[in-house]
């Protein structure tokens, strides 16, 4: 209820208590827990908050009293938009308090927490001062989970090669410290109890001092109870440690359920507990001991079986752990790695090393720093060839696929039919044992390994056939069909359109209200649709909120097949550098005038304006285009003013319409009555930022809209607006 009374930036006090601290974006985050807000001499409690501060003064700890400004989390106003609300409320953060001034603080008595802490920092200074920028900021991720260091374009490498998952604190992580110390300490011949007591508490201690993540959480977790299990003589299930885990934190956080790497972490555990067992499982039957004395040969046989057993191994469990999460991929980042399954092969194998060769030498460098050099070289040298081999794997064709956000009906059809394929698996193999165990029965001692042979044939064909069927049923996607997306991009335009003969279009894709709206908003779109390429692209001038995104699009690779612009467009700086990136990335300019177009069965877009040089202001030389798509047809002008406006009217070159972008977001110079009583829209829709410093919308344009008795939509009110056009009227 409290946060109904909340508005974006109000000033408002709160008291609380820091639980964790992150250094990110030229910032510190205090997240703050046990926190209250004071409304008037009203107190009420809440859930946690995250504030901000410019410089670090407090610890962990610390309870603090801040007056500051709210920051409400953004909801994702377009498709494939990162949700930031539900993100942080599925941490039970409310809300984030900026500029905050500290009133009054209480320290702590208890300084563990802190200290970790700036234990954390020390070790990555060290990391810092032997390493470059690069290897350091993917060291100091993979080993303490502080991603301050780590460089946007290394983070995207391998997020698009299928690595990312090693930049995350994980079970890895926790099972390499746990049982490494237990194990040593095992072999001191110290206890069951006391080697569990003693790696228990390590392990909780570098789980703090890495930020106690929901995977790490969960880790640690299951490595206690797998060393209980020891302590107690009994046997320890994977998956029944993480159902209780699972149980345990969701007791503890029932939003957990809308958290992406809460997901990912069960399921990727439930790939290898399960998908991963009976994928694996041919290759453990085929490395059986036999139960008489082996000759020399025999023996020598055996250990060059067992390797070959080994490599089988891991490949299946790769292959399995793929299949497990891969519609999760699919649904939170739309594309799939499709050679990550190889490139995890040779990265895990070597994280081991990188993860034990970097933690010694950055604890070592706490004391010397040149001897932790001896160490920390050889992580660097192995990281670089993680960049090489992503590189080389970015370069193949088909890397990624671009698959769109798949439906829950297709999760659904695809897990049961990964379930079918274990269960085929599983039954082929009771067959097999039941087959010979009623031989032994019966004492028939006749050689059946042909048989048995046969049969992990069978098993193989189904497991490879199985993959590609798998991935085909997330690759299938209906067309959009005969669609308009006027995409909420703050104060800018971005519009896509899709025929129902597949035809992608693309007008504008700008914003100067919003950050990187080509990264955040419009590719993201894009691939939540399941778009590969944008057949035409179509810019109307080069007014930052109208390219800036598009830069960022074409900078990031993705396929343009035609650039479109207008042959009388303004040459500046801004043409320049859009021609340029154009040219960069290959991508073919097509120049436009009135009369021309670009058709295909089911739609077409004509130029209708400009013919020739008229004005010297950009936006009066907006290229102006008519749209027929299916039974519908709209006119998209960039930010034509009312003087050109009279040109389109004198020169009747405009017609009513069903769908007006309407002109200059709104500006009251544009939309002039003149020119809508000869297009006469059914549906006007504006973009712009709810907060502009233009006055857009303004009052006197929405009401000469509405006298044409025009429907008007608004993207800072409703976000994106998806128009579908039927066949029919």
């Amino acid at each position: 209820s409290y946060m109904d009374r909340l508005t974006d930036g109000e000033l408002l006090k709160i008291c609380g208590q820091i639980y964790k601290k992150e250094y990110k974006n030229d910032s510190y985050q205090y997240y703050l827990k046990n926190c209250s807000i004071q409304f008037g001499k009203e107190v009420l409690p809440c859930n946690r908050i995250l504030s901000y501060f410019d410089s670090d003064t407090y610890k962990i700890g610390d309870t603090l009293i801040v007056n500051g400004k709210v920051k409400m989390f953004e909801s994702a106003t377009n498709e494939g938009q990162f949700d930031a609300r539900s993100f942080y409320q599925a941490q039970k953060i409310d809300f984030a308090l900026c500029d905050g001034s500290v009133v009054k603080y209480k320290q702590t008595a208890v300084p563990i927490g802190e200290w970790l802490y700036q234990l954390r920092q020390k070790l990555v200074m060290v990391i810092k001062y032997h390493l470059d920028e690069a290897e350091a900021g993917v060291l100091a991720s993979i080993l303490y989970g502080d991603k301050s260091l780590l460089l946007e374009d290394v983070k995207k490498l391998y997020q698009t090669s299928g690595i990312s998952h090693i930049l995350a604190i994980s079970g890895l992580h926790i099972s390499l410290i746990g049982m490494m110390l237990y194990r040593v300490l095992r072999k001191q011949r110290f206890s069951f109890l006391t080697s569990a007591v003693l790696a228990g508490i390590w392990i909780n201690l570098y789980g703090c001092m890495t930020g106690c993540g929901i995977s790490t959480k969960r880790a640690i977790g299951m490595m206690i109870l797998s060393m209980g299990a020891q302590v107690l003589g009994r046997t320890n299930d994977l998956l029944n440690s993480l159902g209780a885990m699972v149980l345990v934190l969701l007791l503890e956080n029932p939003f957990l359920l809308n958290y992406a790497g809460f997901t990912f972490s069960v399921v990727a555990v439930c790939g290898v507990g399960i998908t991963g067992r009976i994928f694996s499982r041919e290759c453990e039957l085929e490395n059986q001991d036999k139960k008489y004395p082996k000759t020399k040969n025999e023996k020598i046989k055996d250990k060059i079986n067992k390797e070959r057993v080994g490599w089988k191994n891991g490949v299946w469990m790769s292959v399995a752990i793929y299949l497990t999460t891969l519609p999760l991929v699919a649904f939170y980042y739309y594309e799939i790695p499709l050679y990550s399954v190889a490139l995890n092969l040779i990265v895990l194998p070597l994280l081991s090393v990188v993860f034990i060769l970097g933690l010694f030498g950055s604890l070592i460098g706490l004391s010397a720093k040149y001897l932790s050099f001896c160490c920390l070289k050889p992580t660097a040298l192995i990281l670089r060839v993680y960049s090489r081999l992503c590189e080389a794997i970015g370069n193949l064709p088909g890397a990624n696929l671009i698959v769109g956000k798949p439906s829950y009906q297709q999760i659904v059809i695809y897990y049961i039919t990964l379930g079918f394929v274990l269960g085929l698996i599983c039954y082929l193999r009771w067959r097999n044992e039941w087959k010979r165990e009623r031989m032994n029965q019966a004492a028939n001692h006749e050689d059946d390994s042909e048989g048995q042979r046969r049969i992990e044939t069978i098993i193989s064909a189904i497991k490879m056939i199985a993959c590609p069927v798998l991935l085909g049923i997330l690759l299938i996607q209906g067309s959009v069909g005969n669609e308009i997306d006027f995409l909420d991009v703050g104060q800018g335009d971005g519009i896509y359109i899709s025929s129902q003969d597949g035809a992608n279009v693309f007008i504008d894709g700008g914003s100067s209200s919003v950050k990187k709206v080509g990264e955040y908003r419009i590719l993201p779109f894009l691939k939540s649709k399941g778009v590969s390429h944008i057949d035409y692209w179509f810019v109307s001038h080069t007014d930052d909120d109208h390219m800036n995104g598009l830069l960022e699009v074409m900078e990031s690779g993705y396929k343009i097949n035609h650039l479109v612009i207008s042959k009388y467009m303004i040459r500046d700086e801004a043409y320049d550098t859009l021609i340029s990136c154009a040219e960069q990335q290959k991508i073919p300019i097509l120049e436009m005038r009135k009369g021309d177009a670009v058709a295909s069965k089911d739609f077409r877009i004509e130029c209708i304006y400009p013919n020739r040089e008229i004005f010297e202001d950009k936006n009066d030389m907006s290229l102006a285009l008519k749209l027929s798509l299916g039974t519908c047809t709209g006119i998209f002008a960039g930010d034509i003013s009312s003087e050109a406006e009279q040109i389109l009217v004198q020169e009747h070159l405009i017609d009513p319409v069903d769908i007006y972008k309407v002109n200059h977001h709104g500006s009251k110079n544009s939309s002039s009555e003149e020119f809508m009583n000869l297009i006469q829209p059914r549906i006007s829709i504006i973009s712009c930022a709810k907060r502009n410093r233009y006055g857009h919308p303004a009052d006197e344009a929405i009401e000469r809209m509405e006298k044409q008795g025009s429907t008007i939509f608004y993207t800072m009110k409703g976000g994106q607006i998806s128009l579908k056009v039927r066949e029919t009227g």
